[in-house]
């Protein structure tokens, strides 16, 4: 069996194809920087250096695929988010009726169950022109809705080490989180395993969480019994993000889905949706104390 992965060394790809290729599956991650290809070679899969916006290459890396997970690849950095991510989503689409690929899995997003959710409904389009397109095509078409990543953690360990979390999220709300693990274990059973239906949707999640209750696993984790929670408007995280280098416009319209406006609206589909719930079993107690502790303490 032969799967093509989209998202080079990213946080999702990276997981799911050592996953993959633990399982013996003919594993290729798809990287534009030949620098990454020990790294990929590493974990045991098969880099192929090159963009996905190159039709050619893209047509040809995908021929003889069983399954291919995709994903979209349009950085922060760029204006008009929304726009540029649909129109390369178009292009993706054309590409795999090309390639005849039987088994599509798409990481969209919570919140893509409908427009209308801030910066993030580009999933929502994206989804649409896949299912316009591909739909009954195909033997399989899977739409992947994680929830917030664990991962989203990590930025506040710096803060956390001085006595202070700071977050925008609303702290009375309960807010769904996933591991990353959790992911690679369910996607890679999609694509080594296609489903039967022609179009599944599913949301995944690991484990349902109060901010409050974060911090206080932070401070028993990192032994510091003070460690306090403060509110930061959402303001703050984005200015700080445009000084990095990001546009505004596509900083705004991502932050926008998250902050507590449409924190209701952006989670609806998971608390009171019909969608079918696929469960991970890793708590974020256990990622606090395997994947952030030992960063924690070397701050």
């Amino acid at each position: 069996m032969k799967a093509v992965i989209f998202g080079s060394t990213g946080n999702v790809s990276k997981p799911l194809a050592t996953k993959l290729a633990k399982d013996g599956v003919e594993t290729v991650l798809i990287t534009r920087s030949a620098n990454k290809a020990d790294k990929i070679k590493a974990f045991g899969a098969i880099p192929v250096v090159g963009d996905i916006n190159d039709g050619e290459f893209l047509l040809n890396t995908l021929k003889g695929a069983d399954s291919v997970f995709v994903l979209s690849a349009i950085p922060f950095t760029m204006s008009n988010i929304v726009k540029e991510s649909n129109k390369q989503m178009e292009y993706i689409a054309e590409t795999i009726l090309q390639s005849k690929v039987p088994n599509v899995v798409y990481l969209s997003s919570i919140g893509a169950h409908r427009p209308g959710i801030g910066g993030l409904e580009f999933h929502y389009y994206n989804e649409q022109i896949l299912k316009n397109k591909l739909n009954g095509v195909l033997n399989s078409l899977t739409f992947v809705r994680p929830a917030k990543f664990y991962s989203n953690l990590l930025v506040n360990l710096n803060d956390a080490k001085k006595g202070t979390v700071y977050s925008f999220l609303d702290i009375e709300k309960v807010h769904s989180y996933v591991s990353l693990d959790d992911m690679a274990d369910i996607i890679s059973e999609i694509m080594e395993h296609s489903p039967t239906d022609k179009l599944k949707v599913i949301n995944i999640e690991s484990e349902r969480i109060t901010i409050p209750q974060i911090c206080e696993l932070f401070a028993k984790v990192f032994n510091n019994p003070e460690l306090k929670w403060e509110y930061s408007p959402v303001e703050n995280t984005v200015n700080a993000m445009v000084e990095f280098g990001l546009k505004r416009d596509s900083v705004d319209a991502i932050f926008e889905s998250l902050a507590p406006p449409l924190h209701d609206e952006f989670h609806e589909d998971f608390f009171h949706g019909k969608t079918e719930i696929v469960k991970g079993n890793r708590t974020v107690e256990d990622y606090i104390k395997n994947e952030l502790k030992p960063i924690y303490d070397a701050i």
